[in-house]
């Protein structure tokens, strides 16, 4: 079985664990070089980080922690809607149990341990393994394509293109996505690069439709907690919405194809400072950026304590 999961080759092979060293070695490099970017950028702006930008508004505070949360509740119910769609019987209480208790696990090296653990939880739930795959591999298909073209709502803010530019893409994007064949080319390019191998789903086009709007409400809601954090510290955020929304969605995008930290740590505060810039100072950018993953990152823990427990708990 733990061949199965490293590969083709077996373990004992030696060439097989000079390529899993080599992958290790790699993956720490990258990961030492995203530490020294990120503490060389702060000690540069650290005397202006120590400033009034940490000072934050506590209602608009409080509000964009609650945001994160319904963001996570409104992850949680889309995997299940997915799942209900490839008829499995899985229940709102018993899905959201299982979708909140896996996803810390996906801070652990690998980005694959919080769908390993999901199928362990959803095994009592009349959800087998490949389904929890399945519809995992559409949740995030889907999560990712949609966050992307909501960030077309951050180009008309660095290029000359409108905003009827964006909308006109946002909507031939939304088109083509919900197409069965383009999701699952989608699936199997991403099985490909992560060298798995992803069972075929049977979603109709109207089913396709319906959670690809789900998702796009999902990742609104993701921005406009960003932007309930931007108010709490700067009190200017309402005229910037669409653009913050957007650069955030980007953000999450290009933290999510880095698959050499967990959760994208590092690569999606980079990516979201170099977005804020524009319209923020560099301390306030990377403040933002900072203060954006502790937001979520608490919003999450409170969703798992306060709903994924009590829940798994009532189930049983």
């Amino acid at each position: 079985m733990k061949s199965e999961l490293r590969g083709d080759l077996p373990l004992n092979n030696p060439s097989s664990k000079v390529a899993l060293h080599f992958k290790a070695l790699i993956r720490t490099g990258f990961i030492a070089a995203v530490a020294i970017f990120w503490v060389s950028i702060i000690a540069r702006s650290w005397g202006e980080l120590s400033s009034s930008y940490w000072d934050l508004q506590t209602g608009w505070s409080i509000a964009s922690v609650f945001a994160f949360c319904i963001y996570f509740g409104m992850l949680g119910s889309g995997w299940i809607f997915v799942a209900r769609a490839m008829g499995y019987p899985l229940s709102i209480t018993a899905g959201l149990a299982v979708w909140l208790l896996s996803m810390p696990a996906r801070y652990m090296p690998g980005n694959i341990w919080h769908v390993a653990a999901r199928i362990r939880l959803a095994a009592g739930h009349c959800v087998p393994p490949d389904g929890v795959l399945v519809s995992s591999a559409v949740e995030q298909a889907l999560t990712v394509l949609t966050a992307a073209l909501i960030g077309l709502a951050w180009l008309p803010s660095v290029t000359d293109c409108g905003s009827g530019f964006s909308v006109a893409a946002l909507l031939i994007g939304s088109s083509l996505l919900i197409q069965p064949r383009v999701l699952r080319s989608v699936l199997k390019i991403g099985s490909k690069l992560l060298g798995k191998t992803i069972p075929q789903f049977a979603l109709s086009y109207s089913q396709i439709a319906r959670l690809l709007v789900w998702y796009c409400l999902v990742n609104v809601a993701n921005g406009t907690a960003f932007c309930f954090l931007v108010e709490s510290s700067t009190g200017n955020s309402t005229t910037q919405w669409p653009i913050l929304v957007g650069a955030y969605s980007l953000a999450y995008v290009i933290g999510y194809a880095s698959f050499v930290t967990p959760g994208g740590i590092g690569f999606r505060e980079a990516a979201l400072v170099a977005m804020l810039r524009i319209f923020f100072p560099t301390p306030l950018a990377i403040a933002l950026s900072l203060l954006a993953r502790f937001f979520s990152t608490l919003g999450e823990v409170i969703a798992v304590l306060l709903v994924g427990l009590p829940l798994a708990r009532y189930g049983k």
